[in-house]
């Protein structure tokens, strides 16, 4: 398929108090910071980068505009307990994804996304949630600036690095499915993502910025994020 993949981030549902959860972060080494607020579906974000791959805490600030959104991440989170909720994979080319998934009979919900830093500054974006009945999917995400703009501006305005190491990076997370051999065929086929190991009922997926484990759960257990491990082996959940 055109257009490249790579890991962007992880979302934790949170609803505690986003600046306590950042000094929770920060005592234990996190260079976290309070990313802000999406106006439009009334959430706000704590943010941890590991160069362009993050981990977002999601929470809401307004109850009402938050219900009326139209954005599933959103809706998911009014309806889930604290913890990882979703993750989201980047790609460079959202309307070849949206054609090639068009093609596969899946359907798509596609809607623009924005949140202004407190310096001001508005970043802006596209999301595309797959409607599949059949299978786990991730999000996905295709920010409107090119990704060396965003390292240049996540460095220079100090958001990535580690307080310990700037070396840290994301070893893999890890998503609970139903079947993660079949997930695993039908994600690599459809995103050009390369298998590289199968340990009896897990697979490894190969993305730059994280790789991607999937775990076969039981029958009736929740599909979606379990964990995110970090290169050092501390685990984020």
């Amino acid at each position: 398929m055109e257009g490249n993949m790579f890991f962007d981030h992880m979302v934790i549902f949170e609803k505690r108090d986003l600046e306590n959860c950042v000094t929770l972060l920060k005592e234990s080494g996190m260079k976290a910071g309070i990313g802000g607020r999406h106006e439009n579906w009334g959430t706000e974000n704590a943010l941890l980068y590991f160069g362009l791959s993050y981990v977002e805490w999601l929470s809401v600030f307004d109850l009402e505009t938050a219900r009326a959104s139209d954005n599933p991440l959103v809706q998911k989170l009014l309806n889930s307990p604290n913890g990882p909720g979703h993750f989201a994979i980047r790609t460079d080319n959202m309307q070849r994804l949206i054609s090639r998934l068009d093609q596969a009979g899946l359907r798509t919900v596609h809607l623009p996304g924005e949140r202004r830093r407190a310096d001001g500054r508005l970043l802006q974006w596209e999301l595309l949630f797959v409607d599949g009945e059949q299978e786990y999917w991730p999000f996905f995400i295709k920010w409107n600036e090119e990704d060396d703009e965003r390292l240049n501006d996540l460095e220079s305005s100090g958001w990535t690095g580690w307080q310990e190491s700037s070396d840290l990076k994301i070893e893999h997370i890890e998503i609970a499915v139903g079947n993660a051999a079949r997930t695993a065929q039908v994600w690599s086929d459809l995103l050009d993502i390369p298998r590289l190991e199968n340990e009896g009922c897990s697979e490894l997926l190969k993305l730059e910025g994280g790789n991607i484990r999937l775990v076969s759960m039981p029958d009736g257990r929740t599909t979606g994020p379990i964990e995110l491990l970090l290169s050092n082996g501390q685990v984020i959940k």
